[in-house]
């Protein structure tokens, strides 16, 4: 007999914190909702970038280049998502270093450019063409715009 009562008690705690979580979630989801009726189009987080033959999609962590899919580390993909931001800008290496790792990240700057080398050959579109990530000789990298 014992045990009734401890069961229910437990199922009636449980629905409680069910009932508090689906609350909050409802609260999170207004406030979302709310918060981005009122930001102006321009301060929104973009999700999607096409540079080129490049379609970056953010929320999904892929990169197609034409029809093909291609594979980056989450490393080369914020690199490339942050080359992409502002195509045909040169970007330092202590800059890319700084966005991509973020501050307090002890990483040297030879790393940027070993991940840089990865990505520049992830996107070769052919054995003879250049790459869309380019280095600027002495000053950093850049995504090349290839509209311009």
């Amino acid at each position: 007999m014992p045990r009734r009562p401890l069961a229910c008690s437990l199922a009636l705690n449980m629905s409680r914190v069910r009932r508090t979580t689906g609350e909050n979630r409802s609260a999170r989801r207004t406030h979302k909702r709310h918060s981005k009726e009122r930001r102006p189009s321009s301060m929104r987080q973009q999700f999607k970038v096409i540079v080129g033959p490049l379609a970056i999609d953010r929320q999904r962590q892929s990169v197609r280049m034409g029809s093909r899919s291609l594979d980056l580390t989450p490393t080369e993909f914020a690199l490339l998502w942050t080359l992409a931001a502002r195509p045909g800008a040169v970007y330092r290496r202590q800059e890319l270093l700084q966005r991509v790792w973020g501050k307090g990240v002890y990483v040297t700057l030879r790393t940027v450019d070993v991940h840089m080398s990865k990505l520049r050959h992830k996107l070769r579109t052919s054995a003879n063409e250049r790459s869309l990530a380019e280095t600027v000789w002495g000053i950093g990298y850049r995504l090349r715009d290839p509209s311009s």
